[in-house]
């Protein structure tokens, strides 16, 4: 027996040793046929020596093992090549090279480092074992399963299956096993011919079979008596039934993708053409690419729970932060060769996230030489215009797009070496999307603007107006405009019956990217296959209108640059080591690079506000259900970079289909942010008066640098029981980590910790540092043992998975499928980032109200330089509030239970209907609520002497004296939600020139949070902070209703074309989406109650009895799109009031209707090779011109409740587009 040993330091105290006789778990067709070695240092080397003796292998010329340097195996390159000198130690046979090197630094701290190399150990023990390792198939690959059979039924045993890939002509053989069946693993995409022989049987030919990505193809094979020289060519296709999985999702096509319209050529727009999936019509007035971020959400879980892969490396935004942080690479669609969204019940090696996983897998080179040339074109002149533009009498906004680009592929050497090529350039001007365009409610002034026609505007006596806010509305513009325009329309409130004013403009943006995609695939043998892929963008983005993250609409004046970076490198080898065997080694890098600047339209000098030495801009500045100057008041840096490595091997025994195998990601992430601060005030009346509810700024150094180690373990049976019953067993552990920072930068609040009443000379006992953090820290402050600041329990998950799939007895047509898994989702970057304003690197003051602030000195006091630890004390400072959020020392990753059933009905050959049900119950989600809410006191419970609750006694009443009861917030790991669904879907192949999928989702989901309401990706409590049953209710992210059909029509051609009426007629194309769908679950809330508890957000109070949601004609009320006289102020207590009573999610948004069409023409000219054509299509984006509303303002104290004022999908747009494909 030999010791297995990775070291660390001292030869003499190894970290881990697996004393595993390994040579003798390798099967006796295994013992010759692995090609490369992992040397294992010998048995001297370890504290468990055995002498070495001469063995049956070494007898039987096989050479004794060589030694290798256990420093070698804790930081560098683990080299498994053959090598020719001899020694001691034990060899175990592996064909890859792996490099630890890329990943930067072992180190979070000296457990972590112990810890990541135990993991690699183990993860390196599994890749040389021949245990299970490797399902059919993995993120960027296919495979092929079935049963060979003779003419009277009986299986046929000993068969060879030969698949030749019709692009590469890489031939991949496999042979049935006892049992008759046969499984191909680990095959790429695309189109195979598949060739089944034997002794005594002629051979049977299937000329084309489609393998997809994520899936087994199921291709039963009958073999007829006769001679091998005689050929039978079979023209079935695969089967259409899953019969081997119980996963959930939908593969879509390259050529699906390339002909469905799409609203920016954006692949993820069609990822909601699925059931269970919960998606916004895309917007083909989108700047840009368009955003996948916060589109589409699967079976309960949310965005930032979607897991992107292309090549089979994940290309997600790890911050969550949507375009702040730069969301995902997006490949052009005529570059991509198919993807799959999979929604439930995927198999133990996927991972990381809870939600969907989606693979995309871009073109390779082929054998033949094909490409394609393209330009699309878009122009206002053909578009229609906005709803409310309309109203307001204004021209079409522009909107100008030119997308040009190619795609080249063909073998640099035939056979071997196969080269895929392609760019896309993209231009663009655009004054249609939200972020180009607003529409704003102002009071009705004019271009008088005298404080005395100012007053009389806003209702207001002439001496209450303040300099500033006149200043503010006598600005200009460098083109001579007011700031502030005057209204274009005048309109009565139905609610107040007050004169408002309304405008609607336009101020166009421009975006413009290019990006090209390189592969190349190098078929070193029939067993070897080694694919390089390669993926870049750059792109600069100028936004006109930056939506405000508060409150308002922004007028001009207000412009953000955006530039962004994609580099995404995937490096696959693929080895076959006989026809059981094959492993898979990939590397991965993806890089995201975002910078934004933003630029303010005033300085403080000009109207006259007191500058703060800490903030250089003036800051945004917001009135509810008005305007906004500044945009969201905040640049920021950010650069991502991840490397992974993974490995898996397939291994084909018997009925068993196994895989085990695991991978290690390294993230490198580096943020900084530029916060200019917020001014937010509740009406035009008390922003004119300069009263200020509310102010935000934040002091310090605002930059992270996280680092994060993940690694992954997983073990996977497709167990074939009968030749009709398939389970699939699966258990995945992960560790996901936590953020650290490599600077030390990391600081929170340990609640636990906190001195409820604080001496008046003040204390930091609480205050929690990084273990790495740079100095002494004072007293009071703990300094953690590792670099998270937290104690970081929750990283190690285990993910057991069982699902099944069974075909009916005496059909072939009926297969019930079902599964249960446990699914954690890794925690992006949001609640870490929340800490950038934590001291003592930064100090986040939000004053609600200001006390001591307004319009002309909003700002609190100047902290001064930092590094700072400022103490709290008994009595607060109100020129120097702190606002801290504080992470959960026990926060831990949300975890997804889903469990599905569901039944797959084949009519006919072509045709598959699917009825089932979905469900999840979701925990440990991410959670923002107050700590400090104010007790409620009585004679007979007094709280710090105080027996009465009143409004100016909240702060006696605080749980934790030296803090304000706003403002501390903590950040937890405790919520909960319950998702059930119907999913039905009928999907028709390919065939006599007709495709569709028809989805149909009715769905409910339920939680205690209120998501949507914070920057921590997660969600709010609103009204009592300590009891969540009011929060209860259906989440606001889910559309529960929603119906999507798409398909592609080819029209017949007549038999001849060859005349010019023949080429006329034929040719045509029809491809469509439609969706119907009903609209979001909104609540309404009171941000601005006066409650005797000290929150900052409250749900409204609800008139017992109200009808809320009104049923009329939606364009016709929507100053009133439901009765907002339904809500009130919450009951009195004291001088202020308690919680409000309205339930979470009792309003109903607008639904939506929407139709995309394409047309098609395709001429074939023949040159240069048979396949080449020229394309001309016509697309039709919102092709009715039916207006898609936004959700309306549903602030109980906003003077525009209820009212919708804008649409969120581009009125009808129209494109042109030219290609030539060759």
């Amino acid at each position: 027996m030999r010791a297995f040993a990775i070291r660390h330091g001292s030869p003499q105290l190894p970290i881990l040793h697996f004393m595993v006789p390994m040579w003798r778990l390798l099967p006796p067709s295994m013992h010759y046929s692995l090609p490369a070695r992992i040397f294992i240092p010998s048995t001297r080397s370890t504290c468990c020596a055995t002498k070495n003796k001469s063995s049956e292998r070494e007898r039987a010329g096989i050479r004794r093992p060589m030694p290798m340097n256990p420093a070698n195996l804790r930081r560098k390159v683990m080299n498994r090549q053959v090598r020719s000198k001899r020694s001691r130690g034990t060899q175990i046979l592996v064909n890859q090279t792996v490099s630890l090197a890329a990943f930067g630094h072992w180190q979070e701290g000296p457990k972590s480092l112990r810890f990541n190399l135990a993991i690699m150990s183990v993860f390196l023990l599994f890749m040389c074992l021949p245990a299970p390792l490797s399902l059919a198939q993995t993120a960027n690959t296919g495979a092929v399963a079935g049963t060979i059979t003779d003419s009277s039924g009986a299986v046929v045993v000993g068969a060879d299956l030969a698949l030749t890939n019709s692009a590469t002509g890489q031939i991949r053989h496999v042979i049935s096993g006892n049992n008759g069946d046969y499984l191909a693993p680990q095959l790429p995409p695309g189109s195979y011919k598949v060739e089944a022989s034997k002794a005594g049987f002629k051979v049977a030919s299937f000329p084309k079979i489609t393998v997809n990505v994520t899936e087994t193809q199921r291709l039963n094979v009958r073999l007829v008596p006769g001679s091998v020289s005689e050929n039978v060519t079979v023209t079935a296709n695969a089967e259409l039934l899953q019969t081997e999985s119980s996963a959930l999702g939908h593969v879509l096509s390259g050529e699906e993708i390339r002909s469905l319209p799409l609203a920016t050529r954006n692949y993820t727009q069609i990822l909601g053409l699925s059931s269970g999936v919960s998606a916004e019509v895309f917007n083909a007035g989108e700047i840009g690419r368009g955003g996948v971020d916060d589109n589409f959400v699967v079976n309960g879980s949310t965005s930032s729970d979607n897991n992107f892969q292309m090549n089979g490396v994940e290309i997600n935004d790890l911050e969550g932060s949507g375009h702040f942080s730069g969301g995902v690479a997006i490949p052009n669609p005529d570059a991509i060769q198919e993807f799959k969204v999979q929604t439930s019940q995927y198999d133990a090696s996927y991972g990381r996230d809870a939600g969907s996983n989606v693979d995309v897998v871009t073109k390779s080179g082929t054998n033949s030489v094909h490409g394609s040339v393209w330009e699309f074109l878009r122009n206002e002149d053909l578009n229609a215009n906005d709803f409310f533009r309309v109203q307001t009498k204004q021209p079409r906004p522009v909107l100008r797009q030119n997308q040009f680009g190619f795609t080249f592929g063909g073998p640099l050497k035939r056979d071997k070496l196969l080269l895929f090529t392609s760019y896309q350039g993209t231009r663009q001007k655009n004054g249609v999307d939200t972020n180009c365009s607003s529409n704003v409610v102002l009071p009705p002034i004019t271009n008088d603007r005298s404080p005395a026609a100012l007053a009389a505007a806003v209702g207001i006596p002439v001496s209450t107006i303040v300099p500033q806010a006149v200043a503010i509305f006598n600005l200009k513009l460098p083109n001579g405009q007011f700031l502030v325009p005057t209204p274009q329309t005048l309109k009565t409130d139905p609610t107040t019956g007050a004169l408002e004013g309304f405008s609607s403009f336009s101020s166009p943006c421009t975006f413009n990217e290019d990006q090209f995609v390189s592969n190349l695939d190098f078929l070193q043998s029939q067993k070897s296959k080694i694919d390089a892929r390669f993926f870049f963008a750059n792109s600069q983005q100028a936004i006109t209108l930056p939506e405000s993250h508060f409150l308002g609409n922004t007028l001009p004046g207000s412009p953000q640059n955006q530039p962004n970076q994609f580099r995404n490198l995937s490096l696959t080898h693929t080895y076959v080591f006989n026809p059981r065997w094959v492993n898979q080694a990939e590397f991965g890098f993806h890089r995201t690079d975002v910078h934004i600047s933003q630029t303010v339209p005033l300085s403080f000098s000009e109207v006259g506000i007191t500058a703060a030495p800490f903030i250089n801009n003036v800051p945004d500045i917001s009135i509810q259900g008005g305007f906004n100057i500044g945009g969201n008041g905040q640049g920021t840096n950010t650069e991502q970079n991840t490397f992974v490595f993974q490995d898996g091997l397939s291994w084909v025994h018997g009925r068993h289909s196994l895989k085990f195998g695991g991978g290690i990601t390294r993230v490198q992430d580096n943020s900084s942010i530029i916060f200019a601060g917020f001014l937010g005030f509740l009406n035009y009346p008390l922003f004119m008066a300069g009263q200020l509810p509310l102010s935000e700024d934040i002091a310090g150094n605002l930059g992270k640098h996280f680092r994060i180690w993940d690694s992954d373990l997983y073990a996977q049976d497709d167990y074939k029981i009968t030749s009709r019953l398939t389970l699939n067993l699966g258990f995945r552990y992960e560790r996901l980590g936590d953020f650290s920072d490599a600077g030390g930068q990391t600081s929170t609040v340990d609640p636990s910790k906190v001195n409820p009443n604080p001496p008046a000379t003040g204390t930091l006992a609480g205050f929690v540092v990084a273990s790495n953090f740079p100095g002494a820290v004072p007293a009071g402050v703990v300094r953690s043992n590792n670099d998270l600041a937290i104690k970081g329990n929750g990283q190690n998950t285990l993910n057991p998975r069982l699902g099944f799939a069974w075909r009916f007895p005496g059909t072939e047509r009926l297969v019930l499928r079902g599964g249960y898994g446990i699914f954690h989702q890794r925690l992006d970057g949001q609640p870490y980032l929340q800490q950038l304003t934590n001291q003592p690197f930064a100090l986040l003051q939000v004053a609600i109200p200001n006390l001591t602030g307004s319009l002309g000195n909003p700002f609190l006091g100047d902290p001064g330089s930092f590094p700072k630890f400022i103490p709290y004390k008994s009595t607060l400072d109100p020129t120097m509030l702190q606002s801290l959020f504080n992470l959960d020392q026990n926060i831990r990753p949300p975890v997804f239970q889903r469990y599905s059933l569901n039944l797959q009905i084949q009519i006919g050959k072509d045709l598959v209907m699917e009825v089932g049900y979905a469900g999840a119950r979701g925990q440990h989600l991410i959670r923002l609520r107050s700590l400090n809410q104010a007790l409620f006191a009585s004679p007979s419970n007094p709280i710090n002497g105080a027996t009465t609750n009143m409004v100016e006694n909240i702060q006696q009443r605080a749980p934790f004296q030296g803090f304000t009861t706003t403002n501390f917030t903590f950040v937890e790991s405790e919520g909960s939600s319950w998702y059930n669904s119907l999913e039905t879907s009928l999907s028709k192949r390919f065939s006599n020139g007709l495709q569709f999928l028809v989805s149909y989702t009715f769905a409910r989901d339920l939680s205690d949070i209120i998501t949507g309401t914070t920057g921590a990706n997660g969600g709010n409590v609103l009204g009592d902070q300590n009891s969540f049953g009011t929060t209860y209710g259906p989440d606001d992210f889910i559309r529960e209703q929603r119906l999507v059909l798409s398909g592609v029509y080819e029209f017949p051609s007549p038999r001849k074309r060859t005349s010019f009426l023949g080429e006329l007629i034929g040719g045509w194309r029809v491809a469509g989406v439609n969706i119907i769908q009903s609209g979001h679950r909104r609540t309404v809330t009171d941000f601005n109650a006066t409650n005797v508890f000290g929150t900052n957000g409250d749900l409204a109070q609800l008139v017992s009895g109200c009808h809320v949601n009104l049923s009329s004609d939606l364009t016709k009320r929507l100053d009133r799109s439901f009765n907002t006289s339904c809500f009130t102020t919450s009951p009195a207590i004291g001088d202020g009031t308690g919680f409000g009573s309205s339930p979470v999610g009792i309003v109903r948004g607008p639904g939506q209707v929407n139709t995309d069409l394409s047309l098609i023409k395709v001429f074939p000219v023949r040159w240069p090779n048979e396949a080449a054509n020229v394309e001309f299509r016509t697309d039709f984006f919102n092709a009715f011109n039916h207006p898609q509303f936004a959700d309306p303002d549903i602030e109980f104290t906003s003077p525009t409740l209820g009212q919708i004022t804008s649409t969120i999908v581009a009125p009808r747009v129209v494109q042109f587009a030219l290609k030539v494909n060759f």
